[in-house]
């Protein structure tokens, strides 16, 4: 796989671009060359080709409430990934105690939260009764 991590048609890697010094690249729309640093090409190469970790995902039948799964849904789609990505990601994030969301994403859910009417809050979560079909 070709990495992304200069313009396009450059297919040196970036230990070759390192080794040249200063790297430029010409910014979309304003025909300027810019000084793109060393952390700029490294660090997402990085982060994708050495950082990564094999895994086995298992398929789960999981019951959740109607409305937070379509915003659950509703999210993942906006931030164009799957339902599992989204949901594996809040859980890593919450098991260190860190937010899983930025305030740009917070945002994006209390719009979503009103599309579907979801009124549920965390002091919600161990209160919930389910009501049967019948209902």
């Amino acid at each position: 796989m070709k990495s992304n991590f200069c313009c396009g048609a450059d297919s040196r890697t970036p230990l070759e671009v390192i080794r040249r010094g200063a790297y430029f690249s010409v910014r979309p729309g304003a025909g300027l060359l810019t000084r793109i640093s060393v952390l700029d090409i490294m660090l997402p190469w990085y982060q994708y080709n050495k950082m990564s970790k094999n895994i086995q995902r298992v398929q789960t039948g999981v019951r959740i409430e109607k409305r937070l799964l379509k915003v659950l849904k509703a999210l993942a789609e906006q931030l164009d990934m799957s339902l599992g990505d989204l949901l594996e990601g809040m859980a890593l994030h919450c098991f260190e105690g860190k937010a899983p969301f930025s305030d740009e994403t917070l945002g994006k859910i209390e719009k979503l939260k009103d599309v579907y009417d979801l009124d549920l809050v965390a002091d919600d979560s161990h209160k919930l009764n389910e009501q049967s079909n019948d209902e």
